[in-house]
């Protein structure tokens, strides 16, 4: 998978769902995750990257998910998202 294609969703998710700042986006450590273009964006659109640890594809998102929110979350400010949303 080339960096333009996962960019290219980023750009859509940010035109179709608007995001709040600092939402995690957890992904492996595939090269165009990790790519200055993709990060790049990211950052543009104040997000927050997640990645598996080195060597651990299977790890589970929700502890990444967990993890990062016990550290940043603060009283009324989650957003719960659905399938559907």
């Amino acid at each position: 998978m080339r960096a333009e294609l996962v960019c290219r969703a980023l750009t859509m998710v940010q035109g179709q769902r608007n995001p709040a700042a600092g939402v995690l986006l957890h992904s492996d450590r595939g090269s165009q995750y990790a790519s200055a273009e993709y990060q790049a964006l990211l950052k543009k659109h104040k997000m927050v990257c997640s990645m598996s640890r080195k060597g651990n594809g299977w790890e589970n998102q929700r502890s990444a998910v967990s993890r990062a929110v016990g550290e940043r979350a603060q009283p009324g400010t989650t957003r719960q998202w659905s399938a559907s949303s």
